[in-house]
């Protein structure tokens, strides 16, 4: 038996009407401004679909561990299954 793995690009993300990001999806925001995210998260900026999918984000981000730092170029692959 072998492993597969299924990239799943095609995540609805809402976006952002009423902010200085606005049009842009809340991992766009995470990668481009992290202090605003987790500032608006813990003040309670985001609302309704909005909200759901920022506890997400929220959860995720808060629990990432880096590797120790090692020669040359790092990178980071980060996979999803929705249904688990």
């Amino acid at each position: 038996m072998t492993n597969s793995f299924e990239i799943h690009t095609n995540q609805s993300w809402s976006r952002l009407r009423t902010t200085k990001y606005n049009g842009k999806t809340l991992p766009q925001v995470v990668f481009d401004d992290p202090d605003y995210f987790f500032w608006a998260f813990e003040n309670y900026v985001f609302k309704g679909k909005l909200l759901i999918q920022a506890e997400e984000i929220y959860k995720k981000a808060r629990n990432i561990k880096a590797p120790q730092r090692r020669e040359g170029k790092q990178m980071v692959l980060y996979l999803t299954d929705p249904p688990t």
